[in-house]
């Protein structure tokens, strides 16, 4: 687990649906954002981009983190 996380200590269950949860509420609210707000330039990090941009970044970390979970984690269920 990631150095300055508790997330060994909570059930695999938790952090599945702490994860869809978080999925959802990303999804929500981008889904909310007008054309204008979504081709607003940000800063993000060091870069500047269009917010959808980041979205877009948000979604493929979360996918990530969905990935470990099914490689790392799921296989011991079975």
């Amino acid at each position: 687990m990631g150095k300055n996380s508790n997330a060994d200590e909570l059930s695999i269950e938790h952090l599945v649906n702490e994860l869809r949860v978080v999925r959802q509420s990303t999804i929500m609210m981008f889904e909310s954002f007008s054309k204008k707000i979504l081709e607003t330039n940000c800063v993000f990090f060091e870069y500047e981009m269009p917010l959808y941009i980041i979205g877009l970044a948000i979604t493929a970390h979360q996918i990530h983190h969905f990935n470990i979970i099914k490689e790392r984690y799921l296989p011991l269920d079975k």
